[in-house]
């Protein structure tokens, strides 16, 4: 953060109806003090068709935020503050069986990168949130730093690591 106001967006949609949106706003409060507010969103929906299942993988919806204060209450001090948080839910990595030509680094002829044939399940959620307190004073020798933080998450994430079906 800043005591300069400063503000911005930006948005892109893509293929598989993918859109990715982030921005921050920030600024000044008082004289010693500023924030800034930053924030994240991505989705993407399911564009691998699995034919062992009927399922469709690879989407998900990812949203994440970010909330500092700076605080400068004398010259030679600067305390920042950090909360911060992310949220995940979709599928996991999705692997892919036998699809290297023996021997090579070249893709099999049948490769098709929209499918797959897994038996596993796959699915994926991840909340994380979390503080972060940083604390700067500039003696004439050098500068104190302290930094204390607290972090959570809970993860659940499960995936066809074979790539395959029937093993």
């Amino acid at each position: 953060p800043s005591q300069d106001f400063e503000a911005y967006a930006r948005g892109s949609i893509g293929t598989f109806n993918t859109i990715d949106l982030k921005g921050a706003v920030g600024g000044g409060l008082t004289e010693t003090l500023a924030a800034r507010f930053s924030f994240l969103y991505q989705s993407q929906e399911d564009w691998v068709d699995n034919r062992h299942t009927g399922d469709t993988l690879g989407g998900h919806n990812t949203y994440a935020y970010r909330l500092q204060f700076l605080w400068k209450p004398v010259v030679r001090a600067n305390i920042l503050l950090n909360v911060h948080g992310w949220d995940v839910d979709g599928t996991a990595r999705i692997f892919r069986a036998n699809i290297l030509e023996h021997g090579s680094n070249r893709l099999e002829d049948a490769f098709e990168q929209d499918e797959v044939f897994h038996d596993g399940l796959n699915q994926q959620d991840i909340q994380s949130q979390g503080l972060a307190l940083k604390m700067d004073y500039a003696f004439d020798a050098g500068t104190l730093t302290s930094v204390t933080g607290f972090e959570t998450v809970e993860m659940y994430s499960r995936g066809d690591i074979d790539g395959g079906f029937g093993a």
